[in-house]
Order: structure tokens, then sequence, then C-alpha cells
């Protein structure tokens, strides 16, 4: 098992869903802030998923034609790409393109990284450096999900942001 491989893909992982992590609870209420109503907020969650369920397939083949690192790195960027555009989207369309950009992109990070993990460790190490990826998932996630909370101004408990 290459530990210096693991390391970098853990650290990817958590990003992914530290990100994630820290929009998805903020999302209807950016959306409510760009005039959405609820219907539009459901299709706007949605919106992101549909890319994902489309272009999964797609970065899968991708990544094995051309291999695992240059996907990895397109849906890194990518996606940062989309994260930026929707923490600076002012209109309602923008925030559902942002959102669809994120779907495609994030398929070429998630799937590859566990198929990239698959690729470098030997058999009897699978499962551990599976079990690692997901680790990074829900730690990413969780994290992202406390800086969110904190950031919001609910732990401040005034409803002030910091």
């Amino acid at each position: 098992m290459k530990k210096s491989a693991l390391t970098i893909l853990f650290l990817t992982m958590f990003l992914v869903m530290f990100s994630l992590g820290v929009i998805l609870p903020h999302l209807a209420y950016y959306a409510e802030e760009l005039g959405a109503s609820a219907a539009q907020i459901g299709f706007l969650i949605s919106v992101y998923s549909a890319m994902k369920l489309i272009f999964a397939p797609v970065w899968g083949r991708l990544s094995d034609r051309y291999g695992r690192k240059p996907a990895i790195l397109i849906g890194l960027v990518g996606n940062a790409g989309a994260l930026v555009l929707f923490g600076a989207v002012k209109s309602l369309p923008w925030l559902f393109i942002a959102r669809g950009l994120s779907g495609v992109f994030s398929p070429a990070i998630l799937p590859t990284v566990m198929a990239y993990v698959a690729d470098v460790t030997a058999e009897k190490d699978r499962g551990k450096g599976m079990g690692l990826m997901g680790a990074a998932m829900g730690l990413g996630f969780i994290a992202g999900r406390g800086i969110g909370w904190i950031y919001s101004g609910e732990a401040s408990g005034d409803g002030t942001t910091l």
C-alpha cells in the first residue's frame, strides 16, 4: 500500500466532503435570499444529484482511458470553480448553474479516488484503504457542517455571523 498516495487521496476526499458539508445546510437559505420558491429549492438540491448520476459513468470511462490522476485533478479544479461561482452568484439561475457544475465535476473525484485506491493497494489491504476513504468522507462532511454552523452565527447564540 502506497502511504503517500493514500494520504493525498484522504485529504482530497476530506476537502471535497468538507465543502459539501459547509454548503448543503445553507443552500436553501441562500436560494431563498435569491427569491427561490420551495419547489425551486427542491430542484436546486436535486440538480447536483442529477448531474452526478449523468456524469459519473462519463468520468469513469475517462479515468479508465486517460488515468485516475488527470480525472481527479480536472474534477478538483472544476469543483473549486463551481464553489467559487456558488459563493459569487447574485441570481437564482446562476445558483442552479453553480450547483449543476459542481455535480458535473464531483463524480470525477469521489468514484475516481476509490478506483485509485483499488489501483494502489494490494488485495489484502484494499478494505483498509477503502475504509480510510470512507473515514475521510465522514470526517470531512462532519467538519464542514461544524465550520458551517460556526460561520452561520448560530454558535454565538445571538444570530450574528462571525
